[in-house]
């Protein structure tokens, strides 16, 4: 990717970078647009779910208190009594005067709740007694449904939904014997709830100034209550309900929707409202509309201006491009007859132009400054070989520390830290790129002494170079790169100890120095190549064409790296350098 966007022209580029520009704000205002969306369904949510969660808390008083109600009818003497005889099958005359004083209690109770429509009291015999602002028969069908889940409960609160044949509310258990707490099944309760007046100065607030509740409460069984008499089929929405809280987006019956629910803790009675999506949010969907229509005309907009722009740009460059072509044909007299009439003036580009003529101008003296050219070129070279410098011990070393490190060998680990830090002062400091071989004898024993730590007895180094050759220059880092090498290929793939020796040979024309290891060698073709350069192999070949390369570039053709090797015995590798002391390069 990298090198197809390389290779594009300099138009070509600019269209992308302002195409990709004009990409990044848009997305962005998409981004902010849909998070403005999200910030603004959470609030509604919150502001939902606060009113589902005070219906929540008010129904579940009121359903407690009818149940305290129920406990108190089926536990009076009065209920108790007759329900008893009933089951026992008393004689007329003591069942009647129970009768008479069951109707004055029930005919006597308080009923001021106004929900409440009726309690109905069935017993043994499913005789059926009704008291209440709207006493009915509860048909058959609908008592027998009603008994089954009440002995399902053994005596708790059972609710009911509306049916076909009620639209009421019911709570009913089961009547049971408490004198001697013989339990014995004395009949039904049955309290009718009026769910419009149950849910009244409730269900009647408005989230928005604009659009009315669509409130429902569902149960297990179907739906409780549902308000403004929509059908919707919460049959499909109850499986998403599946937290005690929630909201989610959802469309019924064609139409999108806002659902929030809360559960009741008194019930486990989900409380759902429904917020029609489109409505409330119109006015920013009209919004969102208007700027996707902004955003496709910007961005055809900043297409034409980017091909514009970008050709009016790059025609300079390309005028001066062809005028390069013309130095590389040599044509230097014609190309100054075309800059004699242009001047220092203009944008950067009309400078870049007047500045490619003076430069053509010059171009005849710079050829015959060959010397000079020559030592830049080595100097480039030299501070590219330079830049290849592989810093693999670097990564070795902080692992050792890190190894070190677990033993808790603070001592250990001090000594490397100190040699390491040496190390770094003397290699990659601004110092000369040439140095005394003492100062690289001491980088590199400040490497052995980090790899010591590091293989232990594995590692066998000695170096004899007498003293009398240390002031002799060198280039930085030329020994160490070549141990290295010598450990990574040699210590690493043996198993017994690796013995490295360095050592000095005194020649007429300067010196010798030798690096040997008992490693596993090379065969003859690979290093023929190595020595002619052919191969650039992972780890030592790299290292060692740098240091061959740069011993050239400074001290001549003559020097350089030599590499001898045989297979199974080991590697030796030996550095030419002159007889030259740091006075000869002042």
């Amino acid at each position: 990717m990298k090198e197809f966007f390389t290779n594009l022209k300099i138009n070509q580029k600019l269209i992308i970078m302002f195409l990709s520009i004009s990409l990044i704000l848009i997305t962005t205002g998409f981004v902010a647009l849909q998070l403005s969306f999200s910030i603004y369904e959470e609030q509604l949510y919150r502001q939902s779910a606060e009113f589902l969660i005070l219906l929540s808390e008010m129904v579940d008083i009121r359903l407690n208190k009818i149940q305290q109600i129920s406990f108190d009818i089926l536990s009076s003497k009065e209920v108790q009594e007759y329900l008893a005889i009933v089951r026992r099958d008393g004689n007329s005359y003591n069942q009647y005067e129970v009768l008479n004083n069951f109707n004055k209690k029930m005919l006597t109770w308080f009923f001021n709740e106004s929900y409440i429509s009726s309690i109905n009291i069935v017993d043994i015999k499913d005789n059926q007694y009704s008291w209440g602002r709207n006493t009915v028969r509860i048909d058959p069908e609908r008592l027998d449904f009603i008994r089954k889940q009440a002995i399902r409960r053994k005596g708790g609160m059972v609710w009911i939904g509306p049916s076909a044949f009620d639209h009421f509310i019911v709570a009913a258990r089961v009547v049971r014997s408490i004198p001697n707490l013989e339990l014995e099944n004395l009949g039904l309760i049955i309290i009718r709830i009026d769910p419009e007046k149950l849910f009244n100065n409730f269900s009647n607030r408005k989230l928005t100034s604009e659009d009315e509740l669509n409130f429902a409460i569902l149960s297990s069984d179907g739906v409780i209550y549902q308000k403004n008499n929509h059908q919707f089929l919460f049959d499909e929405l109850i499986y998403r309900m599946n937290k005690k809280m929630g909201y989610f987006i959802d469309n019924i019956q064609g139409e999108k929707y806002l659902i929030t629910y809360v559960t009741s803790q008194w019930t486990n009675w989900k409380f759902v409202n429904l917020l029609p999506y489109t409505s409330i949010f119109k006015n920013i969907i009209a919004v969102h509309t208007i700027l996707v229509l902004v955003y496709v005309g910007i961005f055809m907009l900043v297409i034409y201006l980017s091909f514009l722009f970008s050709s009016e740009i790059t025609k300079p460059f390309k005028r001066l491009t062809n005028k390069m072509k013309m130095v590389e044909k040599g044509e230097f007299e014609k190309i100054a007859q075309m800059g004699a009439n242009i001047k220092r003036q203009g944008d950067e580009i009309a400078e870049l132009e007047y500045n490619f003529h003076l430069m053509v101008d010059k171009i005849n003296t710079l050829i015959k400054e060959n010397y000079l050219k020559q030592i830049a070129i080595k100097e480039s070279q030299f501070k590219a070989l330079q830049a290849q410098i592989n810093p693999h011990f670097l990564y070795n070393t902080l692992d050792s520390i890190n190894w070190m490190a677990r033993f808790n060998k603070q001592y250990q680990i001090a000594s490397m830290v100190k040699a390491l830090g040496s190390l770094l002062r003397n290699s990659i400091s601004n110092k000369s790129e040439i140095i005394p071989l003492k100062e690289e004898m001491k980088i590199l024993e400040d490497y052995i002494i980090i790899q010591k730590y590091r293989y232990g007895e594995r590692l066998k180094f000695s170096m004899d170079i007498p003293q009398e050759y240390w002031e002799y220059m060198i280039p930085k880092l030329s020994l160490q790169p070549i141990v290295e090498n010598s450990i990574q290929y040699g210590l690493e793939k043996i198993l017994g100890v690796c013995e490295i020796k360095i050592w000095v040979e005194p020649l007429e024309k300067g010196l010798k120095i030798w690096v040997e290891d008992n490693g596993p060698g090379m065969d003859k073709d690979f290093v023929e190549k190595l020595n002619r350069g052919e191969i650039e192999p992972r780890g030592s070949g790299i290292g060692i064409k740098n240091i061959n390369e740069r011993i050239k570039i400074i001290f001549g053709m003559e020097y350089g790296v030599n590499v001898t090797s045989v297979l199974g015995e080991g590697t030796k590798v030996c550095i030419f350098i002159p007889y030259k002391r740091g006075d000869d390069f002042v």
